[in-house]
């Protein structure tokens, strides 16, 4: 049984079978930075009211007794926070393996001294690893041909995220007319998701079909200007709802159930992506279909064009409005496509197969 110290991010109770199934067959210690923890889990967290490793001394000692404990093997998500960063130069110092969670797959771009630096500094910690966890295709590709990973140190989990058809969906009562086509985007209000190209889409697409509803959930500090853009292009069958608990399952399944299509517009802002997009899945796994943008993580693992949504070039508001138009025009489509939705959810995603890509990194890494 190895010993592995794990430093993920924050705790999240949707990947609790995840972190059972590595449980099973190695002693691990985890390293989170907020949330609260079930105790079954031997692990140390960041303090709530600290927001970093270098802020909390009590944290900082904690870190550095694990790190001087005897174990085999750094598992580091995040990979170039200060966290991860700290252990795994302890870790390359003591001499122990190292493998990288790779959620990232956006190469920093830009022509500026900043940047280059940075790109530098990625790739000088991304080659301290032995072997590599990735997420995704996007992930692989990123680790394969940024960093220069050798092929043979690389294992890919496609992100797995909690089978909605399992919980007993909330009705939902909202007053939307019953011959409308309902969009759902649900996430937060900021910048790199794209809302405002959503908006504007919608715009569009509105001055031709009537018969259509957006509805909107979640929070975030651009949820104000978002709410007065919509005001301003006078969409009343525009709908912005409060965020929706991580935990409260049968609420997200109840929405997920009312659309009849679900969006993630994200695009890059300052060089910031979504690394997958959990939401998708979710969607996926009640059957429905999905349109997103070529800056969502997952799209090309998780959507195929014209058979169960739409992948559109992010950052333009034209090109998702045409997916919206194709998803209205075929009604009588939508039905199948989130049906083969459901089919790739099942065929792709589960805890054991996302498990089962990082025990074999730790398999490779013991032997190495």
């Amino acid at each position: 049984m190895a010993k592995l110290i794990f430093r993920n991010s924050d705790f999240r109770s949707y990947r609790i079978p995840f972190y059972d199934n590595l449980c099973v067959k190695n002693d691990i210690r985890f390293i989170f930075k907020h949330n609260e923890v079930p105790e079954k889990y031997n692990h140390i967290s960041l303090s709530a009211s600290k927001s970093s490793f270098w802020n909390d001394r009590t944290f900082m000692r904690k870190c550095i007794r694990m790190l001087l404990s005897e174990y085999d093997i750094f598992v580091a998500s995040l990979p170039t926070s200060s966290i991860s960063v700290f252990g795994i130069l302890f870790s390359k110092l003591k001499r122990r393996k190292v493998i990288l969670w790779v959620e990232r797959w956006h190469v920093p771009s830009g022509k500026g001294l900043k940047t280059v630096l940075k790109r530098r500094y990625i790739k000088f910690i991304y080659n301290l690893a032995d072997s590599y966890f990735v997420g995704g295709t996007k992930s692989e590709e990123f680790v394969l041909d940024f960093v220069k990973a050798d092929s043979s140190t690389v294992f890919k989990g496609l992100q797995a995220n909690l089978d909605l058809s399992r919980f007993n969906p909330s009705n939902i009562n909202i007053q939307i007319p019953k011959d409308h086509l309902i969009f759902l985007y649900l996430g937060r209000f900021i910048e790199f998701k794209g809302i405002f190209h959503l908006i504007e889409a919608f715009s569009i697409v509105n001055r031709n079909f009537s018969k259509i509803t957006l509805i909107l959930i979640g929070d975030g500090k651009l949820k104000d200007s978002h709410e007065k853009y919509a005001e301003n292009l006078r969409l009343s069958n525009l709908l912005f709802l409060p965020p929706i608990d991580d935990n409260d399952n049968s609420l997200k399944a109840g929405f997920y159930n009312l659309c009849d299509v679900f969006v993630l517009p994200s695009t890059i802002v300052n060089n910031q992506t979504e690394g997958w997009g959990l939401t998708v899945g979710e969607a996926m796994s009640l059957g429905k279909p999905v349109i997103v943008t070529d800056a969502v993580g997952c799209s090309i693992d998780m959507v195929k064009n014209g058979i169960n949504g739409y992948i559109v070039k992010h950052g333009c508001s034209k090109a998702l409005a045409v997916a919206l138009t194709k998803t209205i025009e075929n009604k009588e489509e939508l039905r199948i496509m989130g049906k083969k939705s459901r089919e790739m959810f099942e065929e792709r995603i589960s805890y054991e197969k996302m498990s089962e890509g990082l025990l074999k990194a730790i398999d490779y890494t013991l032997t190495c």
